[in-house]
């Protein structure tokens, strides 16, 4: 999802609702920081992880394609 297709669900929303996501085992949790990172692209296959990685600055591994995205941390 980008950010342009975020904003627009998110304005459909009324604006005094919590923004959450759902846990690992269950329940849920409050977003509660965004910032800015480098991810690689589609390099995990398990179920139980995320699609892509989140890498470092300094991580020059070029096997797959890198993206700069927003994180959205929970906690």
């Amino acid at each position: 999802m980008k950010v342009s297709e975020l904003i627009e669900q998110l304005q459909k929303l009324p604006q005094d609702h919590m923004v959450i996501r759902s846990g690992y085992e269950g329940g849920v949790s409050e977003v509660s920081q965004v910032y800015e990172t480098q991810i690689r692209l589609h390099v995990n296959e398990e179920w139980y992880y995320g699609e892509h990685e989140e890498i470092d600055e300094d991580d020059r591994d070029k096997e797959y394609p890198q993206e700069r995205a927003w994180a959205i941390y929970i906690g």
